[in-house]
């Protein structure tokens, strides 16, 4: 059976009908993505000056869409579905499709708990998600549709073992790690081979980042709730203090995802001005340069 008849197949098991889902994106987007909300639905974000529209505000659930990803591997958006309690794939135009039906959840080994932690790694094409206490635990969850153990949901440790005050996480586009910012403003590179997770140093920033994405250039986004001040960490200089980068969205009840393999400033996109001043005033991009 083809990945197209058996997403069909899953979708008249989920629904009761089948329905044509939307396509996968058409390409790695510059844009972040912001899901929120009670009832899902999506905001696409410009990291550069902190714009930001509403994508899509009917996601086809009835609740919440967290722990979300963006896979280079297939140009789909992962997520996990609180009406369902089951990971979900999210289409282009940002309406989600269950992955695993309900009969079918403990085949596939899905724990009882929702988590508002997660991302896809590119270098393995697998969803990671995470939650804190015994229960819980970081879980590794494969989405190569080829592989024997497609979908099923193996831990990696327990979440008392790894126990982090952590909102979201990100994957570095190379070095298969996991980067995020905790509660206290402590940046942490979690190995999610063997779950363990290494204080790497005090960014100066604090709060609640629900929020957290890369780009191609190794530098790490971090989105805090309370204000929507965005953060940037430069990972591959090894510059580790948050810098302001941008304003974008308060929020709640949220999570981020973006294509790791993208720069973080669209070169179509003409209305950003880094200014035309030589790079000894700091206008450059890669100064961290204002933006208008």
């Amino acid at each position: 059976v083809n990945s197209t008849m058996r997403r069909l197949l899953l979708t008249s098991l989920l629904l009761g009908s089948q329905a044509a889902w939307a396509d996968p994106f058409m390409e790695c987007p510059s844009r972040a993505y912001l899901t929120q909300g009670t009832i899902a639905n999506t905001y696409s974000v410009n990291l550069v000056t902190g714009d930001y529209a509403l994508a899509q505000d009917d996601m086809g659930t009835k609740s919440k869409v967290n722990a979300t990803g963006f896979n280079p591997n297939d140009q789909f958006m992962y997520g996990w579905s609180y009406e369902y309690h089951v990971p979900a794939r999210i289409h282009s135009d940002f309406t989600i499709e269950p992955l695993i039906s309900s009969e079918d959840k403990e085949k596939y080994g899905i724990v009882n708990s929702d988590f508002y932690v997660g991302d896809v790694s590119l270098t393995n094409n697998t969803y990671y998600v995470y939650g804190p206490g015994s229960a819980k635990g970081l879980y590794a969850i494969s989405l190569d549709e080829g592989s024997d153990d497609y979908l099923q949901m193996k831990q990696v440790i327990d979440g008392k073992t790894l126990n982090l005050k952590i909102f979201d996480m990100a994957f570095h586009p190379t070095d298969g790690f996991a980067y995020t910012v905790d509660k206290t403003g402590i940046l942490l590179r979690i190995n999610v081979e063997n779950g363990t997770a290494e204080e790497v140093a005090d960014t100066g920033e604090a709060g609640t980042f629900g929020a957290v994405y890369f780009d191609v250039d190794e530098n790490l986004y971090v989105s805090r709730n309370s204000d929507g001040k965005i953060f940037k960490i430069a990972i591959g200089l090894e510059n580790y203090a948050a810098q302001l980068f941008a304003l974008g969205p308060s929020s709640s009840i949220n999570d981020g995802a973006r294509c790791a393999l993208a720069p973080v400033v669209d070169v179509s996109d003409t209305s950003i001005d880094f200014g035309d001043a030589p790079d000894s005033y700091d206008t450059l991009y890669t100064s961290n340069g204002p933006s208008h």
